[in-house]
């Protein structure tokens, strides 16, 4: 048919040619090969797993197959145990790679520095966080969007971690007072703050206490001083709760917080409270109710609902 006789040629793919999942399906034993973690949460530059029982005998193989095959992770953790500490730091061990847990995540063009051992963190809200300052909390610079308050808002960031609500909160100029119980997550909500070159006149004040203490201590009649007294009464637009493991038992200091006097004709503060869910919770409509007791706003009311996301009104 005048066409010419095909050649044979053989390619021999190596280890160079396959990627991490395809490596692992070769060198992993066939009962365990439907369980290969086949995603993990990156980290700047720390690759986190969660292994299974079954799959710890091979940890060490796992872990150094992912950080061949993944240019940008220098370091792979594999979670021991539950979390059982107050600050919710995770139990880490290094399986391949560098024993460095200092890193650098980048959301939204804002920096943070963290001790990835040290800190709670957690990627999944990074949408959240951007949301939120963009949406609700008031008007990004340079954005020509306004949020529901039509300002710039005042923060109380109860759990703040390492600042991923308050610092875009703050560079977008909204006052924030932040706190943690962690000290280690103060301090680097105060470092990232100066990373970000967010001006001295509206640097977030950072507090470390119980985040009950901290609303409780938002309200008092003082002035700004070293014992962690915050020149109060504040009167805030929006409180955050980023503590979804636990942050709905802290819901409660708002109940009686909130002088009468002070707040009469002002509209009440939204609490932005994170907490897990299951799928059948997620398709359940949630319903806002009156936490009880006579409105001290004086029939102003809460503002118009923020859109989307897991926030409600309260009323003290």
């Amino acid at each position: 048919n005048g066409l010419p006789e095909p050649v044979v040629h053989t390619e021999t793919l190596g280890y160079e040619h396959l990627g991490a999942l395809e490596v692992l399906r070769q060198l992993l034993p066939t009962a365990i090969v439907g369980d290969i973690p086949t995603s993990f949460e990156t980290v700047g530059h720390i690759a986190h797993l969660n292994l299974k029982d079954e799959q710890l005998p091979y940890k060490r193989l796992i872990g150094r197959v992912i950080l061949e095959k993944n240019d940008r992770i220098t370091s792979v953790v594999n979670k021991t145990k539950a979390i059982e500490n107050q600050f919710r730091v995770l139990p880490l061990e290094v399986i391949a790679g560098k024993d460095e847990m200092e890193t650098m995540v980048v959301q939204h063009g804002i920096r943070y520095k963290l001790n990835y051992a040290e800190v709670y963190w957690n990627s999944r809200l990074e949408h959240e966080h951007n949301r939120l300052v963009r949406e609700v909390f008031g008007a990004v610079k340079g954005s020509g969007r306004k949020g529901i308050g039509k300002k710039c808002s005042v923060i109380l960031d109860m759990t703040c971690g390492v600042g991923p609500f308050t610092v875009p909160a703050a560079k977008a100029g909204c006052k924030v007072y932040a706190n943690d119980l962690n000290p280690k997550c103060a301090e680097y909500t105060r470092m990232n703050c100066r990373l970000n070159k967010i001006s001295e006149d509206n640097l977030p004040l950072v507090y470390c206490m119980d985040a009950r203490e901290f609303v409780r201590r938002s309200q008092r009649k003082d002035v700004v001083g070293g014992d962690g007294s915050m020149g109060g009464p504040v009167l805030f637009d929006h409180a955050v709760i980023n503590l979804p493991a636990s942050g709905l038992e802290f819901v409660d200091a708002f109940r009686g917080a909130f002088d009468r006097t002070v707040w009469q004709g002002r509209r009440l503060p939204y609490v932005h409270c994170y907490t897990f869910v299951g799928k059948q919770d997620m398709e359940t409509q949630m319903q806002t109710s009156d936490a009880g007791g006579e409105d001290p706003s004086g029939g102003a009311g809460p503002p118009p609902p923020p859109p989307r996301g897991p926030s409600c009104p309260w009323s003290p």
